[in-house]
């Protein structure tokens, strides 16, 4: 041990329980392995517990590491925060007033409410950071949303504060519309499943603590709405799960009905640094408290005790760059270094933790992350699909990976209420009934173009423009001819075919109406006398021609610089096929 001198760290949190002494909010009589026994997994005292666990391990591993502080023990001081807002501005003001041997305060994340973007504004807090990044976090989602071109969605969220509320603020940012924004907290969860099934949404952003949101997920599940084919959920932490009580409620095979589900996590970098510090905090936990491999995963994946443990680790190197290596402190020593732990001594300590290496903050006193997208199958299993980058802030797939969503494609499904077209094909009666009639009006059309050629020197068609009857015959024919590419599911080139086809048959009959009245006009209205030639149907070809090749132009640069997707959506119901 460094015995020179020490500081404390001050663990703040809601401490309660038997066996638990308090002074004022100074905690007293904690005994790790006897609170261990009174928390399950999944339960808010369950990650509460494991978070300021690992705190502790960081401190003792900075305490037998002498290139760190070498002079200087850390000691550990908790205080309980209470259940108001009230309760931790008292604790705030005696940890400030009464014990000045804390340098630091940790406040761990037990709640959804605790991190906030306006805690970001270094104006006001110039020394608050955090390790649990809200920028990355928060810009993750909207990115997967845009990735998959949803448009609309809903969120669930159990305050409009914190990490919540900001997600909305940042989905909204991003052009996606929100059909509802439902608060949970205070509300039965009948209330909530009612809300969210009249909302019609198809994406649900979920930002939940754990026991919320498996009570919501599952029961949903339960009553086969909002959770299955055609929905998809993006969560910020998984639904606890814990047999005992879950599967009285909603049957031994509730588990299975995770598949689909979206999760967004810190992306952990996998260096040999990093895998050493994080072998350390296993065995230390494994040690210490004679806690299995098995449990020690789960809390890898259940809590948020690495952003713990490397929180209490930056607040150590942040100091140990201002206390010089031969310091004897004493308490108003430690006041006059408060002046100097703002956030920007904790930017680039060159700590290398379990959640980066280095672990650096941005200017705003936040974690600068990349965040990981997973998913899960039926059987539980977590795959990694792809990460949202720390600097472009865009998601993008894992190489040879992609979701598979509930109903076991990878296509992301509708945003909306799916509108099912109705495939047309050959078979049926529909299909040869538009046959019919598209082979009925291109007869019609054709006899109506070889009348006009026929009887072409005649007074009555004379009058009429034969060339421009012609014109419009032509077009005619083209438009009958284009409603043939509605039977069966066309290919790509037959999808181009048809907005080509269309777009000059109109291009021929309208052009040739307006030039048609245009000449009449200007005859009817114009004093002086016209020529034959000028009045002929040739020189008015001219400018139909100009017309013509101009539309050509413009629709070989749109099929040339545009570009086309055949998009095929497969549900249990039909299949769709569209150009985008």
């Amino acid at each position: 041990m460094k015995n020179e001198t020490s500081v404390t760290i001050a663990l703040v949190g809601p401490f309660r329980g038997s066996g638990l002494t308090f002074n004022k909010s100074r905690v007293g009589g904690y005994n790790a392995q006897t609170i261990m026994r009174r928390v399950s997994p999944g339960s808010f005292p369950y990650s509460f517990f494991w978070n300021q666990v690992a705190a502790e391990m960081s401190i003792q591993r900075i305490n037998e590491d002498h290139s760190i502080l070498p002079n200087t023990t850390i000691k550990i001081k908790r205080f309980n925060s209470g259940t108001s807002p009230g309760d931790s501005i008292a604790t705030a003001l005696e940890i400030a007033t009464e014990h000045p041997d804390v340098f630091a305060v940790y406040g761990e994340m037990f709640s959804l409410t605790t991190l906030d973007t306006r805690q970001l504004n270094k104006a006001i807090y110039p020394y608050y950071i955090q390790t649990l990044s809200i920028t990355s976090f928060a810009e993750a989602v909207p990115s997967i949303l845009k990735c998959w071109n949803v448009r609309r969605a809903v969120i669930l969220l159990e305050s409009p504060d914190g990490l919540c509320g900001s997600l909305k603020e940042f989905i909204l940012r991003n052009n996606i519309q929100l059909v509802d924004v439902i608060q949970t907290r205070y509300r039965t969860v009948d209330y909530v499943i009612d809300v969210l099934i009249r909302s019609d949404a198809r994406y649900v952003v979920a930002c939940l603590n754990p026991d919320p949101m498996a009570a919501i997920y599952f029961e949903l599940a339960k009553r086969e709405a909002m959770v299955g084919s055609g929905y998809v959920w993006l969560a910020t932490n998984v639904p606890a799960m814990n047999d005992n009580t879950m599967i009285p409620k909603y049957g031994e095979n509730y588990r299975a009905q995770i598949k689909g589900l979206i999760v967004v996590g810190a992306s952990l970098d996998q260096s040999v640094k990093i895998a050493t510090t994080a072998d350390d905090f296993s065995r230390r936990l494994q040690t210490s408290l004679r806690i299995s491999e098995d449990v020690v995963s789960t809390i890898w994946y259940t809590t948020s005790a690495m952003f713990s443990y490397d929180c209490v680790g930056l607040l150590s190197h942040g100091l140990n760059k201002v206390l010089p290596s031969d310091s004897r402190l004493i308490a108003s020593d430690i006041k006059k270094l408060h002046n100097f732990m703002n956030h920007s001594l904790f930017q680039q300590t060159g700590y290398t933790g379990m959640t980066g290496n280095p672990l650096i903050l941005s200017k705003n006193g936040d974690a600068v992350r990349s965040m990981t997208v997973y998913q899960f199958d039926e059987f539980m299993s977590v795959f990694t699909i792809g990460q949202v980058d720390s600097d472009s802030l865009k998601f993008s797939y894992l190489k040879n990976k992609l979701p598979v969503f509930h109903d076991n494609t990878s296509v992301p499904p509708p945003d909306g209420p799916e509108l099912l077209p109705d495939l047309i094909t050959f078979a049926e009666h529909r299909g040869k009934m538009l046959l019919i009639l598209a082979g009925i009006g291109i007869c019609l059309s054709c006899l109506f173009f070889a009348m006009v050629i026929r009887f072409r020197n005649t007074k009555t068609l004379t009058s009429a423009s034969p060339l421009f009857l012609g014109v419009m015959g032509l077009g005619c024919s083209l438009l009958y001819a284009s409603m043939l590419f509605y039977i069966e599911t066309p290919s790509v080139l037959q999808l181009k075919g048809r907005l080509w086809i269309q777009a000059t048959a109109m291009t021929l009959i309208v052009g040739s109406l307006f030039l048609k009245n245009t000449r009449i006009w200007v005859i009817y209205n114009y004093k002086r006398k016209f020529s034959k030639l000028e009045l002929s149907d040739k020189i008015w070809m001219i400018p139909m021609a100009i017309l013509f090749s101009l539309q050509q132009l413009i629709a070989a640069l749109w099929f040339r610089f545009s570009r086309f997707i055949l998009v095929k959506r497969v549900s249990y119901k039909t299949q769709f096929n569209g150009l985008v």
